[in-house]
């Protein structure tokens, strides 16, 4: 996997430049916002297993197992092709690796060059009524060569967040060079699969307000 330059992938300061294996972590704020809603919409994941391919510095997984928003007692297992400190299960190349295990949840940030890839494998490893979750970029959802992608799995939920989501470059909260919190010039989504679901995808968006009104008809 080719090194990526970090302002191409989020919109990052170009004097930092360089991200190795295109590791921009998600902000644990703006996953605790995606559970929030998920959990007002009703979607439930049938289990307790979790997947995360991705592991990185477990900012998904750390931010999902303090959430109240989320199943108690996860199991989860960490797999990352580079070890960042973080206890992996696997440090490996997901795509290489030979999974036998069924998990109720995979949720992760896959590197946007082989996204398509990492979203078909964890979708073929869900349990029934399994939920995959994937952070991507918005723009996702363009390009001719994603269409057998979407003809054969397509999303069910696709959540958009009305402010944007700021992950964050290499793993740290701020920019080292000025000490502020990232900006992104970039949209970001959260894209859902359920196994077994084959309906239209239906999209939403994620809020930062605390109360939560239904949707108004307008016509």
């Amino acid at each position: 996997m080719s090194k990526l330059n970090t302002g191409q992938i989020a919109g990052g300061n170009s004097e930092y430049r360089e991200a190795v294996y295109d590791y921009s972590a998600t902000n644990p704020k703006d996953m605790e916002r995606m559970l929030k809603m998920m959990y007002r919409h009703g979607i439930e994941f049938p289990g307790n297993r979790f997947l995360e391919p991705c592991a990185g510095g477990g900012h998904i997984i750390e931010a999902c197992k303090s959430s109240s928003y989320m199943p108690k007692d996860q199991q989860w297992t960490a797999i990352d092709i580079v070890d960042r400190g973080y206890p992996l299960d696997f440090n490996s190349d997901f795509l290489a690796l030979n999974i036998t295990e069924r998990y109720d949840g995979v949720i992760s940030n896959p590197p946007f060059q082989r996204a398509s890839e990492f979203i078909e494998k964890s979708i073929n490893l869900l349990s029934d009524n399994g939920i995959c979750m994937m952070f991507l970029k918005l723009h996702f959802l363009e390009g001719s060569g994603r269409r057998e992608l979407f003809d054969m799995y397509p999303p069910k939920y696709i959540y958009v967040y009305r402010n944007r989501a700021n992950p964050w470059r290499e793993g740290s909260p701020v920019n080292p060079f000025n000490g502020k919190e990232w900006a992104s010039a970039i949209c970001f989504a959260w894209f859902i699969w359920q196994k077994g679901s084959d309906s239209e995808p239906i999209i939403r968006w994620v809020d930062d307000v605390d109360t939560f009104t239904k949707n108004k008809r307008l016509f």
